[in-house]
């Protein structure tokens, strides 16, 4: 059985790849420019630390909030 801290690691590691993906979908980038902007931001952080319940909103909602605010 996965524990709680396995099971959050792999949610927040499938929540970044999805981030990822839809900023390179909505700024039509290569998913390594993608990466390179989310893993240099703010919400990079934010999801890592699990601050202010970030994690549990879309992917999309999420990319697009990356775009607009850095």
């Amino acid at each position: 059985m996965i524990d709680k801290k396995s099971l959050t690691a792999l949610y927040r590691e499938n929540l970044e790849e999805s981030i990822i993906k839809e900023v390179a979908a909505l700024k039509g980038i290569p998913l390594r420019e993608a990466m390179a902007l989310y893993y240099t931001s703010k919400l990079a952080k934010q999801i890592e630390l699990g601050l202010y319940g970030i994690d549990n909103l879309s992917p999309k909602n999420l990319a697009m909030d990356l775009l607009e605010n850095g």
